[in-house]
């Protein structure tokens, strides 16, 4: 058991200690950035502040801001302001929030029955992307590492059939922001795919699992009066109209993919013959994907929406890359080594941030100027493809995904959904 434990955090913690070290927080007000001086105002829980922190829909998350203001609390030392020190509450939070989301990730994929090699390669890939791990402590207000905890915590239950647990979980994640749950749907596909049976006790999870969250939702948003109206379908529609049926702003929005995603993209392409083999056989994980994508439109900006695409994105990289390594040879391992540098670099986790008008231009390049936009376009276009000449070099023609990847079975124990017989 300890030494299980050991095992899944000793790289989700070294990761995270120095990403957290080389990622200085963000000058933008005071650190709180945009969206995150609303939840700062939730966590200070100043009368002064009232309107901001009764602003939805960020007031109706009130889960993080709480959690980081109890921290907050504990923290030794003296601080300039009590904005320092919630912002400091925040950032220690994010540092245990993610540790706990990329070790559930290396869980999830051990229980999938991918390799160690394969499972340490998709934490990788995962934690490489910018708004999964770096953004957090580059602004640590805003609370999208605690959303990704959930996410992932809840795919472990699922693939571990630890149904029961996520009622609870699901409940609990509703009160940290709604579009967690957008997992739900795929839970509720792997449960009945898995040979479950029409019985009371079948029937019974299922009407909990659905109302948990749903009345945990209700329960916050009658006890909290928001001081504005809004209207996350009329958002939805808004951004709908507004970027995909602006044609000239497609360019800018497929800059975003690389920056919400990395080299993930360009992986799905080069073996997409795995990739979509994995999702087809395994339909909880597609849905995911697909449940994701009109969350996309949740806000103007598009590259952070990304996130939740990327957990299912990385479950079909990790079965990439577990095909390729299942003869580990040097080739193979340079070709591990390239895809993660560039994963990284395109992460710009080997860089300082700048000023935070260079990060608008390089991570949220939604019409920046036009120079600035062509730049970031190119880099992501200019990585992909030298990683794929890079494959095509150490690689060659990719091996068939029906090559023995794992002990038990074609995919392992978790990946069709089924307990094998």
């Amino acid at each position: 058991m300890m030494r299980r434990a050991l095992e899944l955090s000793l790289l989700p913690v070294a990761l995270n200690a120095l990403i957290a070290l080389a990622t200085p927080v963000n000058e933008h007000n005071a650190g709180f950035d945009s969206d995150g001086v609303y939840y700062g105002a939730m966590a200070l829980a100043d009368e002064r502040l009232y309107d901001l922190a009764h602003t939805a829909p960020f007031c109706w998350r009130p889960l993080t801001p709480w959690l980081a203001a109890h921290v907050a609390e504990w923290l030794p030392g003296e601080y300039a302001s009590p904005g320092d020190r919630i912002l400091a509450g925040f950032r220690t939070l994010a540092f245990a929030s993610n540790c706990v989301t990329l070790a559930a990730l290396l869980a999830l994929l051990q229980t999938l029955g991918f390799s160690a090699t394969a499972a340490n390669a998709g934490a990788l890939l995962y934690a490489g992307i910018f708004w999964t791990i770096k953004f957090s402590y580059y602004s640590p207000a805003y609370i999208d590492f605690q959303t990704q905890m959930f996410v992932m915590l809840a795919l472990l239950c699922t693939a571990a059939r630890r149904y029961w647990l996520l009622p609870p979980l699901l409940a609990i994640a509703a009160c940290q922001k709604e579009p967690t749950l957008c997992v739900l749907p795929a839970v509720l596909v792997h449960y009945w795919h898995s040979g479950r049976r029409v019985r009371p006790a079948a029937l019974i999870w299922t009407a909990l699992v659905v109302a948990a969250p749903v009345a945990a939702m209700f329960v916050i948003r009658s006890r909290i009066a928001a001081v504005n109206s809004y209207d996350a379908v009329d958002v939805w529609v808004s951004m709908i109209t507004l970027q995909v049926k602006d044609v000239g702003g497609w360019p800018w929005l497929l800059s975003s993919v690389f920056s919400g995603l990395g080299i993930l993209p360009a992986m799905l392409i080069a073996f997409a013959g795995h990739a979509w083999r994995f999702l087809v056989r395994s339909p909880h994980w597609l849905l995911l994907a697909l449940c994701a994508v009109p969350l996309l439109f949740g806000a103007y900006e598009k590259a952070r929406y990304f996130l939740f695409l990327a957990s299912p994105l990385a479950l079909a990289a990790t079965a990439i890359v577990n095909v390729q390594a299942a003869q580990l040879s040097a080739r193979v391992a340079g070709w591990l080594l390239v895809t993660v540098l560039a994963q990284f670099y395109l992460g710009h986790q080997f860089e300082a941030m700048g000023s935070f008008d260079d990060y608008l231009a390089r991570m949220v390049p939604i019409r920046p100027e036009l120079p600035v936009a062509t730049i970031a376009l190119l880099r992501g276009v200019g990585v992909s493809v030298a990683w794929l000449i890079a494959t095509w070099a150490l690689v060659g023609r990719a091996r068939s995904i029906r090559a023995p990847v794992a002990p038990g079975g074609q995919y392992g124990p978790g990946l069709s959904g089924r307990t094998p017989q």
